[in-house]
């Protein structure tokens, strides 16, 4: 008799407890349009820059500009941002790019953009090379020295109902 109190005590705690939690904490998305800056290092070769470079450049089929070297960067932590970004920047799917460079790092042995944690890092970064390129949110990218913000994307979120 006592076992059957401590599993019935058991199953509440297991399983309803955790569905009421689940169900009472709520997660905040971001909605609506959104607005991504694509900066660079202040001595980035392009001037006149556009979005089928920058595809170019993260899918690695573009590697320099002139003599200078590219380094494209991606947010790692932020996957809001990076999923984003790899839809309407780059018109892929998330999955179908990191499929994507599957195929092509065993193919060509080229690396992919290296991720980054944070905003702060990816910034960081691209100010400490020439050929730095990366992708923040676009009120993270403003008024800091040693960048250049080369394109604004605003982009339309549309995966939560």
């Amino acid at each position: 008799m006592k076992q059957k109190n401590l599993i019935g005590v058991g199953f509440i705690i297991l399983i309803f407890f955790p569905l009421v939690f689940f169900f009472s904490v709520s997660v905040v998305f971001p909605e609506g349009t959104q607005k991504i800056a694509i900066i660079a290092n202040d001595s980035f070769p392009l001037s006149d820059f556009a979005l089928s470079d920058l595809k170019e450049i993260y899918l690695g089929n573009k590697k320099f500009v002139g003599w200078t070297r590219l380094y494209p960067y991606h947010q790692q932590k932020d996957r809001f941002i990076k999923n984003l970004f790899i839809e309407n920047a780059l018109g892929l799917s998330p999955v179908s790019y990191m499929g994507y460079w599957h195929v092509k790092s065993f193919r060509d042995g080229s690396p992919p953009p290296i991720a980054y944690q944070s905003s702060t890092e990816i910034i960081e970064n691209v100010k400490a090379k020439a050929g730095g390129l990366g992708y923040v949110w676009a009120n993270d990218s403003t008024g800091i020295v040693g960048i250049r913000i080369l394109l604004i994307l605003e982009v339309q979120d549309n995966s939560f109902p």
